[in-house]
């Protein structure tokens, strides 16, 4: 199938325009919303066909002048959506044009994308619309143990700048890309959200102290698991296992799916696994001149 490709310089986009064809997509996912592409990183372009049938933000950032596209903390997969179908074909085009227009950079495509070139991802995901019976039944065995191991653990919603305060606090130190100005902008974003119900930020405290949390952004009948962190003490008591526990609870039932944004690190994704959740990976591509 061939299609006619036209590239968007940053700022150039229709936003509302985007959206609302976004929103046809049946691939859409929360990254590619226009409030959030233009909060996390605000100078983003796109191509997209003339009446964008097919569309792909890229994100942009410049060094010496040069423009590039930079990995976005926090924006784990972008690539191409469209209500039709994305074939391989399809992908190689778009690729033609960002090797065209931009040197080099980091290309993130999503789980719809049939990408024959770059690397796979791991990302787990739990569709959530059995009862949470059925749902419990597929936890595995250390899941549903340590899930009630300790029932003296409080769980409620909290402000977004404390959850992701936390994370920093407890995470921060094992990702040094993930600036100052990004958690901001992350807070901002989750304050947004907020606004229309489509962000929740959940604590859990044990004898007062809080020991972890979550954000989570919710687009498209998905709830992202956008920031999830757990302190030393919450570890030992399995605080992160009744966090988990308390969102499938919460959402089961219902036409969502639990992406868990993650994991290639083996622990991490064992522990997904503990609630049942697949693998449903998406494509990385690394961008560099010819001859680098």
């Amino acid at each position: 199938m061939s299609i006619q490709l036209q590239y968007h310089k940053p700022g150039s986009i229709q936003t509302a325009l985007w959206d609302a064809a976004l929103q046809l997509c049946h691939n859409g996912n929360v990254y590619a919303q226009s409030i959030y592409l233009s909060t996390m990183c605000p100078t983003w372009a796109a191509i997209t066909t003339p009446h964008m049938e097919y569309l792909m933000p890229i994100p942009i950032k410049y060094k010496l002048g040069v423009a590039y596209i930079p990995s976005i903390p926090f924006v784990q997969q972008l690539g191409i959506y469209s209500p039709y179908t994305i074939t391989p074909s399809i992908c190689n085009s778009f690729k033609q044009i960002i090797q065209r227009r931009l040197l080099y950079g980091d290309v993130y495509f999503n789980n719809a994308n049939p990408v024959t070139f770059g690397v796979q991802q791991c990302n787990y995901v739990l569709p959530l619309q059995h009862s949470y019976q059925v749902l419990y039944h597929n936890f595995k065995q250390d899941a549903k143990k340590d899930i009630y191991s300790n029932p003296n653990l409080i769980i409620k919603n909290t402000t977004p700048s404390t959850a992701i305060h936390f994370f920093k606090e407890h995470i921060g130190s094992r990702i040094p890309h993930v600036l100052p100005t990004h958690y901001i902008a992350l807070t901002h974003l989750a304050e947004l959200l907020a606004l229309t119900a489509h962000s929740q930020s959940i604590a859990v405290y044990s004898k007062g102290v809080l020991v972890a949390t979550a954000l989570l952004f919710f687009y498209n009948n998905t709830i992202y698991n956008i920031a999830n962190a757990v302190s030393p003490e919450g570890k030992k008591i399995k605080a992160n296992h009744q966090l988990i526990n308390h969102i499938i609870h919460t959402y089961a039932g219902n036409k969502y799916t639990l992406d868990f944004e993650g994991s290639d690190i083996p622990g991490i994704a064992n522990f997904y696994k503990q609630f049942g959740a697949v693998n449903v990976p998406y494509a990385y591509y690394k961008r560099r001149p010819l001859g680098s």
